[in-house]
């Protein structure tokens, strides 16, 4: 499934946060930007926090809903580095979870059973 990234209503990426912690409510994943993130890469790569949550992002599915609640998103800027960018979704409700990454939840019970 593709996730959608928005800062005020505008786009600025998608990933499919292909990864996860489900005991912890997180997914994450590549960040796949799009011509607008580039207008605030500053202030992720410099991990400015208090800028970062001024810029209201949200995360919507594939129906447009947003995840929610949840504690909060970051993108992690390494393109100074490699050409990694990777977004975090923390702290998502259990239900949430449950319904758009139940694979996460099967990888995450296979290892605990390995």
């Amino acid at each position: 499934m593709q996730f959608k990234v928005f800062v005020d209503n505008k786009l600025i990426g998608e990933s499919e946060l292909e990864n996860g912690d489900p005991p912890m409510g997180v997914a994450f994943g590549k960040f796949h930007p799009t011509a607008a993130y580039w207008t605030h890469q500053e202030i992720f790569k410099k991990q400015d926090y208090p800028a970062i949550k001024r810029l209201n992002i949200t995360v919507k599915d594939a129906n447009g809903e947003i995840l929610q609640p949840c504690s909060g998103v970051g993108i992690i800027d390494y393109s100074d580095e490699n050409t990694d960018i990777e977004i975090n979704v923390l702290g998502l409700d259990f239900d949430i979870y449950k319904k758009l990454f139940p694979h996460h939840i099967s990888n995450y019970r296979a290892r605990l059973n390995d």
